[in-house]
Parts: structure tokens; C-alpha cells; sequence
């Protein structure tokens, strides 16, 4: 066609044998060239706003980038997906258990195990408020899935050893398979058995028969045996049967080992996918790394790389860090490369190290702690990719661990987790907020409906008819004040006293419903329009609109002088609307020290992450003799809680950023005076 571009080519030998090889597209107009938009519209409707939120990060990554694209992209796997948590979490544990012993055919299966009153035992237990409340840990629920036995043993546990919150407790959960080999913490993998079982036991499987015992083995095969309608086993799947009764004859093959460590590299997580695999549509050269946020987790503990939600916001840029040494370091030494999931002589790997009898390791205890790592797991290269740190030892040579379980590193020596605390200690986070409207999903109003019997609602449910009614506000109900998207900075001029005639500035709001009456044709507002209301409704006199749209997240800087004299701003970012006001956050985060966060961490962990203020939460629960509070391992001293409000008080609200603070930040520096009347505040 008439201003096509198009090429020929030929030999550069011989001039004479042109050949046409086509039309020149634009890249947008090539048919070879696939658009986002067309790979997306593949992918299930669900899976798309992530998608597109994931694509838009990545497009601000290559920005900043100077517009070249990342060779490796790494994508956090999470734990579990939402959906399918969601879906298993719609039935309680309790409500599942209670269903397994009333059900006709399993209770048949139970009854052929234990008595009948040994059954009413256990299903009062279930109707004990605190023993309910605790069935979300794990152990209690093993405890009634096994029937109250331990099933390498087959002998009665005493409900009062699991439940204890000293730490004391006698029994463990231990990994059928264990977690050496593979990262899986299900009910499938998972026992609840004596310490000294599981002290023995240690990383060996098959289970050895002088741990797992003839009694274990039948009170195994007995709870297999209850059977529901459909002739499936929930106390005990056939799958979680194999696994414990396998033979220590039938040691683990190469290619299961194989499989496992693949499940440290791939996700099942159909978000996840579609969005590698558009990765890789988009980019045939870019490597797309999985990393498991469970992992993540682990190395966290391991190296006890404090993460505190309630302190900042410095934990999302430390997260996507640690997912990049983690997730990189089990790519290097496992994966192929190439976008493919796992090498393919890795089993010719495991293999060789079996004849040697030695441990191919997969979890991040062994494989960051252990040994010095080397690319593809192969010292002949000399790519080492992680150097372990050299840890103290008892007089047997063996390591000290410390009260938590983790090895008491010799600080003078060096590993690469001295460059991971080093870049995690970097207080040069940068945080932003998204700009959006704070009308969300409430539409035109801000609740969506009010009762009748409340019968304060100011707007009728419907604009006419019966919902409409002079007394919809006790017949029907109806709807709470407009909603604001957003506020306007206002000039005006002052009506009254002194300064009558000069001009003021002021926060405005207009509703939803008027804004969208005022849109012209091409969807721009007509402020002259936004300026009649403002003097109609707002008493404005001669009103300009400086700022059209303050939207939520927006900054606001105030500049102060501070008590030394030195001038500075406070960064203020809008996080809602309040009467006639503003209400906001404080742009720059706080930062705590090591021992600090480690106080915020466990009062969290005891309140819950991000408690929400002015909620009274009883805490005599958990407080002993000593006015400590215990929480199953934890525990919080009254000096601890004095230390971190003294720590608060004189080394974080006396920095200028909350120093300036408009109205309270004089406030903040008087606290300290409260400390001592801090210390004896009852629980």
C-alpha cells in the first residue's frame, strides 16, 4: 500500500540477487508483535487487576532504569492463595472436628478406636472456650485429628502438656518429611509426637522403627480406617499413611528429592503464573525468579532479622530485598537457568551425594548455616555465591545455640549475612502513597445505609417513590451524609472583625453528587460553578480555587522553626477528611534501633499487628506474679515497656520531623514528663 515501508536483502557478494522480505511495521501495528492487552485478555478476569498493578510496577522499574528492562525479575510467592485460604478458613477447625466425631460413619470408625465416654471427653474439650480459641495452632489441632494419641508411640497425651504457655511443653510437631528436605508444614506432613521421639528422630526417613513403634504403626492404620460416606480418611489421608509407613528399605529416590527442591522454585499460584508467563511473553530474554515468602520467613528467624509492621513502612523495601538473596541464591544453586524450573542434572547431583552419604540440603537452616555455597553446588567453579559465618562451639566441638534455637555466631568472623544486615541497617528508604479519591466504594454517600430503627438517616434510599416518603427515616432507613472524593485549598476574603477584607485560606469540601452535576461534555469540571456553590453553601466571599484536587496521600509541607532555632518542614501526607478538616500521617518514618524494635515487636505480637487505638484489650491474661506478661514464648517486662516509652519520648518526638508537627507537636515533647506515672499504669 502507498507509504509502506518495506526491505530486501541479499549477498553481499552478489548485488544481483535482491530478494523482497516484507513490509516495515510500527511496533504497535506489527501482527507478529503481540499487544499487552490481547495476553492479558487470556488470562481469567480475577488475576487481572494484580496483573496490571505488577506490569505498572514494573514499567516504573524500568523508568527509573533509564528505560532499560531488568535481566532478572523476581516475583514473591506468597504462602498461600487468598482465595483458597479464604475457602478453607469458611469452616472453623472446631466446626470441622465437631462434624468428623457427630458424622455417622466416621463415628462407627471412632468407636472401634476408643469408648464412647473417651469420645464425650474429647468433644467437651471442644466446647472449652480456651481450648477453642487455641485450636488455631497447630499442635491442639493434631491433638484431635490423632484422637488424642501420639501416633509414633500410640499412647494417651494428656491435653494439660500441649496447652501449657511456658514453652515446657512435652510434645512437637514434627515433619514427617523433614523440613531438610522439603518446605511443607500441611496437615499431610505434619505429626504431633513426643520431644524425645522427635529429638531422635532428627532429619532421618524414612521413620526408623525404633521410633516409629508397632503401636504407633496400628493406631495409624486405625485412624486411615474411619472412613467418611464418600470413602475418604480426614484423620488420616492415604497419602499421609504411605509417607509415615514407608519403609526404611525404600530410602527417598533422586528424582522425589528433585521434586522437592522444584517446589522451592516453581508456584502454583495461577496470579503468579499469568503473570510470568506475560513476563516472558513480553520479554523472551528476561529471567523470571520465584522466591517463597516462607522462605523469606525462615531466613528471617535464622539470622534474627527483626520485622516490625507497627515502627515504618521500611519492611516492604526489606522484604523485596531478602526475596532477592534468598530467591537468588536457591535459583544459582538449583535452577537450570534459561526460565527453566530446576537443573536437569540435578538428580545425577543427589545421587552422587547419596553414595558419598551425604545431605543435599534444602531449607534455609542447613543451607545458610552449614557450608560455604558455590554456584550450581559445584566447588570446582570457584563462584562462591554464600559464605557462612563461623559460629562458637561447647568443648565436643559441637555448635552453642542460643535460647531461641540459633547459633551463637564469633562476631570477628565474616559471612555474606554481614553485607545482608549491613544493607538492611541503610535508613535511605524511599516511601510513596498512592494519590486516590476518599470516596473508595461508598459511591455518593458515606455509609451505605442507616437502619430505620436508627432513624437518622438524611438521605432517602430511593429519589422518589415509597422510599422517598416524608418518613423514610423510621420506615425504611435510608443513607448518611455526602461523600467527598477530595478537598480544594479555598482563597476568600475574610467578612468580619479586623482582618475584614484580606484575604484567607481554607480547606473546602464538595460533595460527590454536585461535582459530577458540574462536569462539562470533555469531563473537565467547571469551576465557576464549584465557586457559585462554595459562596452559596459555604459563605464565601469572592472564592478562588487555588488547589482544584486534594486527593488522599497528597503532601503537605509546613515549615517551623525548631527549639535550637534552626528552620525546617514537617512532610504531612492526607489520609482522610474529618468534619471540616484534614486528617494526615506523618511522611517521614521513624526509626528505631535494633533493641527497640525488638520490644514493638513482641507487644505486637501480644496486642496484635496494628491494634487499633483506643481499643481496650485485656492484658491479666497473660501477667504472672511478677507483673510480667507471658505470651506462650514471649515475655514483656514492665522495664522494657518503661525503656521504650523513655526511649520514644527523648530519641524519637524530639527529631524535628516531629518536633514541627502543626497543633501537637509541642505535645509530643511533654510526654516524657508522664514516664514515671507511665511505670505503674495497672494492666
Amino acid at each position: 500500500c502507498l507509504g509502506d515501508y518495506v526491505t530486501y536483502s541479499c549477498d553481499v557478494n552478489d548485488l544481483t540477487s535482491w530478494r523482497y522480505e516484507g513490509v516495515i511495521y510500527r511496533k504497535d501495528q506489527d501482527p507478529l508483535n503481540k499487544k499487552i492487552e490481547e495476553i492479558i485478555d487470556r488470562v481469567p478476569p480475577k488475576f487481572r487487576k494484580s496483573i496490571n498493578s505488577s506490569l505498572k510496577i514494573l514499567d516504573d522499574i524500568v523508568k527509573a532504569n533509564d528505560g532499560v528492562a531488568p535481566k532478572t525479575i523476581y516475583l514473591e510467592v506468597t504462602r498461600e492463595d487468598k482465595a483458597e485460604k479464604k475457602n478453607k478458613e469458611s469452616v472453623s477447625r472446631v466446626d470441622k472436628i465437631k462434624k468428623l466425631y457427630s458424622d455417622e460413619d466416621s463415628r462407627k470408625g471412632i468407636l472401634s478406636m476408643i469408648s464412647e465416654e473417651e469420645l464425650k471427653e474429647l468433644s467437651d474439650l471442644l466446647d472449652d472456650k480456651d481450648i477453642s480459641t487455641k485450636i488455631k495452632g497447630e499442635q491442639v489441632y493434631l491433638y484431635f485429628m490423632q484422637l488424642g494419641r501420639d501416633v509414633y508411640s500410640g499412647k494417651e497425651i494428656d491435653i494439660d502438656d500441649i496447652l501449657t504457655s511456658s514453652g515446657n511443653s512435652k510434645y512437637d510437631i514434627d515433619h514427617i518429611i523433614p523440613q531438610s528436605k522439603v518446605k511443607d508444614d500441611s496437615f499431610l506432613n505434619t505429626v504431633l509426637v513426643s520431644q524425645k521421639a522427635n529429638r531422635d528422630k532428627t532429619d532421618t526417613y524414612p521413620i526408623p522403627e525404633t521410633i516409629l513403634t508397632k503401636e504407633g504403626r496400628d493406631w495409624i492404620k486405625k485412624l486411615n480406617s474411619i472412613k467418611m460416606k464418600n470413602n475418604t480418611s480426614l484423620f488420616m489421608p492415604n497419602e499421609k499413611m504411605k509417607k509415615l509407613l514407608r519403609s526404611t528399605r525404600d530410602q527417598l529416590r533422586p528424582e522425589e528429592i528433585a521434586g522437592f527442591i522444584n517446589r522451592q522454585l516453581v508456584s502454583t499460584n495461577q496470579s503468579v503464573k499469568a503473570i510470568c508467563d506475560l513476563i516472558r511473553d513480553i520479554d523472551k530474554d528476561a529471567t523470571v525468579v520465584y522466591s517463597k515468602a516462607n522462605l523469606v520467613s525462615d531466613f528471617r528467624h535464622e539470622f534474627n532479622l527483626i520485622k516490625s509492621r507497627d515502627i515504618n513502612n521500611f519492611h516492604h523495601a526489606h522484604d523485596a530485598y531478602l526475596n532477592i538473596v534468598v530467591g537468588n541464591t536457591y535459583n544459582r544453586l538449583f535452577s537450570a537457568g534459561n526460565n527453566k524450573d530446576i537443573d536437569d542434572k540435578l538428580e545425577n547431583r543427589i545421587k552422587e551425594k547419596q553414595e558419598k552419604r551425604e545431605n543435599l540440603y534444602v531449607d534455609v537452616h542447613h543451607l545458610f548455616t552449614y557450608q560455604d555455597l558455590y554456584l550450581a553446588n559445584k566447588i570446582c567453579t570457584g563462584q562462591r555465591i554464600w559464605k557462612v559465618k563461623r559460629y562458637e562451639r561447647d568443648a565436643e566441638g559441637k555448635r552453642i545455640q542460643d535460647e531461641d534455637g540459633r547459633y551463637v555466631e564469633i562476631s570477628s568472623s565474616e559471612g555474606t549475612i554481614d553485607l545482608v544486615r549491613k544493607n538492611l541497617s541503610y535508613n535511605d528508604v524511599l516511601t510513596t502513597r498512592m494519590l486516590k479519591t476518599s470516596v473508595g466504594k461508598s459511591g455518593l454517600f458515606n455509609k451505605i445505609s442507616i437502619h430505620k430503627n436508627d432513624g437518622t438517616a438524611s438521605f432517602p434510599l430511593k429519589a422518589k417513590g415509597i422510599f422517598a416518603s416524608d418518613s423514610y427515616q423510621t420506615k425504611y432507613g435510608g443513607y448518611s451524609d455526602l461523600s467527598n472524593p477530595y478537598s480544594m485549598l479555598v482563597k476568600s476574603e475574610i467578612t468580619k472583625g479586623k482582618g475584614k477584607g484580606k484575604a484567607q485560606y481554607s480547606i473546602e469540601f464538595v460533595p460527590q453528587i454536585v461535582l459530577l452535576s458540574y462536569k462539562n461534555k470533555d469531563g473537565s469540571l467547571d469551576l465557576e460553578k464549584v465557586k457559585e456553590y462554595l459562596a452559596q453553601n459555604k459563605q464565601l466571599k469572592n472564592p478562588e480555587i487555588i488547589c482544584e484536587k486534594l486527593l488522599k496521600n497528597t503532601i503537605l509541607e509546613f515549615p517551623y522553626t525548631s527549639t535550637n532555632g534552626e528552620l525546617g518542614k514537617v512532610r504531612l501526607a492526607i489520609t482522610g477528611i474529618s468534619g471540616h478538616g484534614l486528617t494526615c500521617i506523618n511522611q517521614t518514618e521513624p526509626i528505631f534501633d535494633q533493641k527497640h524494635t525488638a520490644i514493638v515487636k513482641k507487644i505486637s505480637t501480644i496486642l496484635g499487628t496494628n491494634a487499633p487505638a483506643g481499643k481496650k484489650i485485656d492484658l491479666t491474661q497473660y501477667e504472672n506474679v511478677t507483673g510480667e506478661l507471658k505470651k506462650n514464648k514471649l515475655t514483656i517486662t514492665r522495664e522494657e515497656t518503661a525503656d521504650l516509652f523513655d526511649y520514644i519520648t527523648t530519641k524519637i518526638y524530639t527529631k524535628p520531623a516531629f518536633e514541627g508537627i502543626p497543633s501537637i507537636g509541642g505535645t509530643l515533647l511533654k510526654l516524657h514528663d508522664f514516664l514515671e506515672a507511665f511505670k505503674v499504669i495497672p494492666t
